[in-house]
């Protein structure tokens, strides 16, 4: 009777131990997944010196909670050999962002390298997710030197389309109505103007623009972006808003130091000993009670920050409009 048992107890205990194999087995089941990967640089062109912004994506997205490692570039250069850069880990949606700053006018190539990797999500029940490894296409990035912005003419009228930037029609000025004689022009860099915190995320250049006309209505302003970008349907346009009216020594605010400077150049013009044109509001081209009235409107305000002015984005055209009734810095980010 006690043999009979044992052999009962040693076949419950070896059915046991199969059956725990074939679940641990069943549990670490092998999924293979095939990867993207790809590379977008920005601004391109690049001027020589300047900071160019790079987004390295894998896809489909890592497992929930998970990152991708040990990616790395290989960057081809005019002027020497192939450079490894990296290596990189990603977000938790396959993104890597990156910077470079080229050093001499040429053709720069990059190519994205991932490894593969393999992830096992948990140690008895699985499963196990391995993603293939990929390269990208080659990111072909051109460097020149900065150009210099240059002043296009404008003339009064009605829906008029300013180009301020002659080497790319695809940055635009739209007016309801130009009221006077004057120029437009657009200083493209890729770190922010003085006196501007940096926009988290830009893509491509920052766009200053100097308008020296009067109009009237809101302005739709266009931007453009390189094809290729991720996710196009979330860019944005964002203008950093500042210089509150009334803000003469520029210190962010409104306060009795700006009415005391407009105050001492009242009834002053240009070319007179007092003459001050910070203090000159309303632009008339002379001090007046006017332009103190203006400051004393904004007494005590004072504000600087990047605010989404972004209408639609026309990604056929890889243009971002957006609308504004002045001319602060512009920038494109995608979120």
């Amino acid at each position: 009777m006690k043999t009979a048992n044992r052999k009962i107890l040693l076949a419950l205990f070896v059915t046991l131990l199969l059956s725990s194999t074939v679940l641990v087995m069943w549990g670490h089941a092998q999924t293979n997944i095939p990867t993207t990967a790809s590379l977008y640089i920005a601004p391109n062109p690049v001027g020589v010196g300047q900071t160019a912004s790079g987004i390295a994506l894998i896809q489909p997205d890592p497992p929930t909670g998970r990152i991708f490692a040990n990616l790395t570039l290989t960057v081809t250069r005019p002027d020497g050999p192939p450079v490894t850069l990296g290596p990189f880990s990603t977000d938790a949606q396959g993104v890597c962002r990156f910077t470079y700053v080229p050093a001499v006018v040429g053709t720069f190539g990059f190519v994205l390298h991932f490894p593969g990797q393999t992830f096992v999500i948990d140690e008895i029940e699985g499963p196990t997710y391995t993603y293939a490894p990929d390269d990208s296409d080659i990111f072909y990035l051109v460097v020149q030197e900065p150009s210099v912005p240059l002043e296009v003419p404008v003339v009064p009228g009605v829906e008029v389309t300013v180009y301020p930037d002659p080497s790319d029609p695809k940055v635009t000025l739209h007016f309801e109505e130009v009221t006077s004689t004057g120029t437009a022009a657009v200083s493209k860099t890729v770190a922010p103007p003085a006196g501007v915190s940096p926009l988290d995320g830009i893509i491509g250049f920052y766009y200053d623009f100097d308008v020296t006309f009067t109009f009237t209505g809101p302005v739709e302003v266009g931007l453009p972006y390189d094809g290729g970008v991720p996710d196009e349907e979330i860019l944005l346009m964002w203008h950093y808003e500042g210089g509150v009216v009334g803000d003469v020594n520029g210190d962010d605010k409104v306060d009795w130091r700006d009415l005391l400077r407009i105050t001492l150049a009242l009834g002053s013009t240009p070319g007179t000993r007092r003459w001050n044109s910070a203090c000159d509001l309303n632009g008339d081209n002379r001090v007046t009670l006017a332009d103190f009235y203006m400051a004393l409107t904004h007494y005590g305000e004072g504000t600087r920050a990047w605010v989404d002015v972004t209408t639609y984005v026309d990604m056929a055209a890889n243009i971002v409009y957006g609308s504004t009734n002045n001319f602060p810095p512009f920038g494109i980010r995608a979120y």
